[in-house]
């Protein structure tokens, strides 16, 4: 009797498990998806970011930032290329401003590129968007300009530790701002 059921419900199982679905034709066991969601990477020339996106029911990797000039790409992030460090505008060359860059996924840096915003705001100014100022950060509501102290500050700004985050990349940099 044991036995009888036992076949009457291996066979309910299977009947159950060879009816449940029908056959898909888009089913493909063996497709992997060419990028996670999310994920970032260089472009081919290291000209710009790209991160992986839904588009059209695929995901593909789509341009998210174009480097500016004197900087590259490197894992996922517009670093400097060569470009000398810099701690405050003095030392950049009269053509080139001292500006915030990532140096990898971890940590922030200045360095001397050339402006990112050449019509954009001289450094200390006030401003409300990135796009308005030369430097091409607009943080606390002032041109970013990095400093050592307050007398590297331009106007009446003072140098303060300003939290930022650039690319993705949180950090804090040494910055002139407009007094609380």
């Amino acid at each position: 009797m044991r036995n009888l059921i036992r076949f009457i419900i291996a066979l309910a199982v299977a009947s159950a498990a060879w009816a449940c679905t029908e056959p898909n034709p888009d089913y493909d066991p063996d497709f992997v998806p060419p990028c996670s969601l999310g994920t970032v990477r260089c472009s081919e020339d290291l000209s710009a970011i790209e991160a992986c996106q839904d588009s059209d029911d695929t995901r593909v990797y789509v341009e998210t930032k174009t480097c500016w000039e004197s900087t590259v790409c490197g894992d996922g992030v517009c670093g400097p290329d060569n470009a000398p460090a810099c701690s405050v505008a003095s030392e950049c060359a009269e053509d080139l401003v001292c500006t915030a860059l990532p140096m990898s996924r971890d940590e922030l840096g200045t360095f001397c590129i050339p402006p990112p915003n050449e019509l954009g705001t001289e450094s200390g100014k006030a401003c409300s968007t990135d796009a308005q100022c030369l430097s091409g950060y607009c943080f606390r509501r002032t041109c970013f300009t990095p400093c050592t102290e307050t007398t590297d500050c331009p106007y009446s700004t003072e140098c303060v530790e300003l939290s930022v985050t650039i690319d993705g990349i949180q950090g804090k940099l040494l910055g002139c701002a407009i007094p609380d």
